[in-house]
């Protein structure tokens, strides 16, 4: 009697078992590796944005951030693609924008404050005057250090941010967008800072 309660204890074990395994291949079948990962991803951005920055909107899964050829002071063409590697914020402006201009020191200070090898804000202006009007218009702003991205074609205005300015993007080192905000927000207090300096130690 007590062999026959153990057996059935034991064939009890194993069935759980089978099962929890069943249930985690099905799980990988269905969600896979790069799903699971991104879950992961919105979770992470989702626990860092505090503040001003609890306003990002948040994709249901990181997606990849379309390339686009920018031009640069020199007029000499960059891709955004070129730029994988650190943590971007990708921020769609022009000189008739008021919002932009609200939020162009803000982005300032937040390039002063961490832009380097692994985090760079990537202002980028779209008036049909391309370079010249783009640097006209941050030295009328008082924005001396952001590096100058043009494009004049105007192609990540409707690409990128669907022709609704300012528009900004978060992007992670391997280009993947983390989340999107149309609109100013506060980039440069201490709740913006917190979150991209835990975004460039990951």
């Amino acid at each position: 009697m007590v062999q026959e309660q153990l057996f059935m204890n034991a064939a009890t074990k194993i069935l759980i078992t089978l099962t929890l395994l069943i249930l985690v291949a099905a799980a990988y079948m269905r969600f896979g590796p790069t799903t699971i990962t991104n879950m992961q991803e919105k979770g992470t951005i989702a626990a860092l944005a505090k503040g001003d920055m609890a306003r990002l909107d948040l994709p249901e899964a990181p997606y990849p951030l379309e390339d686009y050829i920018l031009m640069l002071e020199d007029n000499s063409p960059v891709r955004l693609s070129d730029m994988r590697g650190k943590i971007l914020l990708v921020n769609i402006w022009a000189s008739y924008c008021a919002p932009c201009q609200y939020e162009m020191k803000d982005l300032n200070a937040l390039q002063v404050a961490l832009g380097g090898a692994d985090f760079e804000v990537v202002a980028i202006n779209t008036d049909r005057g391309g370079v010249r009007v783009a640097r006209e218009t941050l030295i009328e702003w008082d924005v001396p250090d952001l590096k100058l991205y043009a494009d004049p074609k105007m192609n990540t205005a409707f690409g990128l941010a669907e022709g609704r300015l300012p528009t900004s993007l978060i992007v992670d080192r391997d280009g993947m967008v983390l989340a999107s905000y149309t609109g100013p927000l506060d980039w440069a207090d201490d709740d913006a800072l917190a979150m991209f300096t835990a975004l460039m130690r990951r």
